[in-house]
């Protein structure tokens, strides 16, 4: 039996869902890879308070409203992982 034409577009569609899985794929192994290059960075407490008055400075960049939690707050431990 021959393959039509619409068979091939078919067929074309499922390769490029495959293809696309394994992008998904190897970008879950470059997230891992991300995440165990930062859990490897240590800060002490000045560099932590830095980079908490940083993150909210890009986040809440209106200098005449106030950022609505404090930097001790962006460095608290919110979940039982992070404890120390």
């Amino acid at each position: 039996m021959p393959i039509s034409s619409g068979m091939w577009g078919k067929l074309s569609a499922y390769g490029h869902v495959i293809e696309g899985a394994y992008e998904v794929l190897n970008g879950f192994e470059r997230v891992r890879a991300s995440r165990d290059a930062m859990r490897s960075v240590t800060l002490d407490a000045d560099e932590a308070g830095v980079f908490a008055r940083a993150a909210l400075a890009l986040k809440y960049d209106d200098p005449d409203k106030p950022a609505p939690i404090s930097e001790r707050q962006v460095l608290a431990p919110r979940r039982h992982d992070d404890e120390p």
